[in-house]
């Protein structure tokens, strides 16, 4: 009979920790153009951003966002861990996601 009386207390607790647990982060970033010409930067449209994440049978591409006029890219729903951008296919940056609701990213600046 004691047992049963802190069944309830115990899952309330539960029941109040499981979301920060299993919390997932939203993420967003830029990409930036740099003209070494001119010294100036403004934000690139149309850039294929692809995010993978290395699993037990290697690295999987997990999403794919192109950039809007900002030069803005989001992903949502992601769990803590190591990831990696891939950037027009090309080049790729290594990225820590947080146990947090939001995460932005610096800028990424590709030069031309």
């Amino acid at each position: 009979m004691t047992l049963q009386k802190y069944i309830k207390p115990i899952l309330f607790v539960l029941f109040l920790l499981v979301p920060i647990i299993v919390s997932a982060t939203n993420l967003r970033g830029r990409i930036e153009g740099f003209n070494q010409y001119y010294k100036s930067t403004y934000p690139l449209a149309g850039v294929t951003v692809d995010l993978y994440f290395q699993g037990s049978g290697g690295w999987q591409q997990i999403g794919r966002y192109i950039t809007g006029p900002d030069g803005m890219y989001y992903f949502q729903n992601l769990y803590q861990g190591y990831y990696s951008l891939q950037i027009n296919g090309r080049q790729n940056y290594p990225i820590t996601v947080l146990n947090v609701p939001y995460q932005d990213l610096p800028p990424i600046m590709i030069t031309y």
